[in-house]
């Protein structure tokens, strides 16, 4: 049995994963997109623990928030690359005849790029401008807005957000469709170990309202069928869950944690 104890944290611009085994200590840098604000790099110190078996995740269901406004949604869809995440948010955008916004999309339009990191294949975000931005757009609009993008729980302010979705895939899937979109190998490996250790669902329940994050499992699901969960939930008729994937414990179960945590 391996046993794996796993920190992530921001440390300057890149979020690192410290793996601990009984033998060794590394860290690995995976964060697929990078956020600082424009004076600084970021120096968000933001901790978790995971161990294999998971001790302390139970399910957890929250209700419906009694102060979220009823006429006018701010919705967050958000995951590791390759989830679904932007053909959910178109779906359901034109479901809700919602303002769409797409971050990628969007730091090209007003250009809220402050560095090309070409190491990592990625921008870096002035994340101050983007909330800035994002909070006009959010205001000036009078329809429901959806949000799509892997850091979009902390860019968004927390005071707008009704809901936050994180997406999530099964890591031998999530490695065959990033495959098949052509993924460098360094990249794929950084996404693949971002989807193993949570990292969108940690970054989510520490940037917002925990009792808004709801996560679901979009392994071997169509699109049609991942918008009738999102919308099951926006119609108040299933409460949120998180908590309840663990891909650490099962591959360990399967025996394949050294094939998808690299030393």
């Amino acid at each position: 049995m391996v046993n794996l104890t796993l920190f992530a944290f921001h440390e300057g611009t890149a979020l690192n994963i410290i793996k601990h085994t009984k033998h060794q200590t590394e860290r690995t840098s995976i964060t697929p997109e990078i956020t600082k604000n424009n004076k600084n790099a970021q120096k968000r110190t933001n901790l978790f623990l995971l161990t294999n078996s998971h001790p302390n995740r139970q399910n957890q269901k929250y209700p419906p928030n009694p102060k979220e406004p009823m006429n006018k949604r701010v919705i967050l869809i958000t995951g590791t690359p390759a989830t679904g995440k932007t053909t959910l948010a178109k779906k359901l955008a034109v479901h809700l005849n919602a303002q769409y916004i797409n971050l990628t999309e969007l730091t090209e339009q007003e250009n809220l790029a402050l560095e090309e990191d070409k190491e990592r294949e990625t921008v870096v975000v002035d994340e101050a401008k983007m909330r800035r931005k994002l909070r006009t757009l959010i205001t000036k609009t009078q329809k429901d807005t959806v949000i799509d993008g892997h850091y979009a729980a902390a860019v968004t302010p927390t005071t707008l957000t009704t809901h936050v979705f994180v997406l999530r895939r099964s890591p031998a899937q999530l490695r065959q469709f990033m495959q098949q979109r052509g993924y460098s190998q360094a990249k794929l490996q950084e996404n693949l170990e971002a989807e193993i250790l949570d990292v969108c669902l940690v970054e989510a329940l520490q940037k917002q309202d925990k009792t808004r994050v709801c996560e679901l499992d979009t392994t071997n699901k169509t699109p049609e069928e991942i918008l009738r969960e999102v919308l099951t939930v926006l119609n108040g008729k299933k409460p949120c869950f998180s908590g309840f994937v663990d891909w650490l414990g099962l591959l360990e179960r399967e025996g394949k944690i050294d094939e998808y945590l690299k030393p």
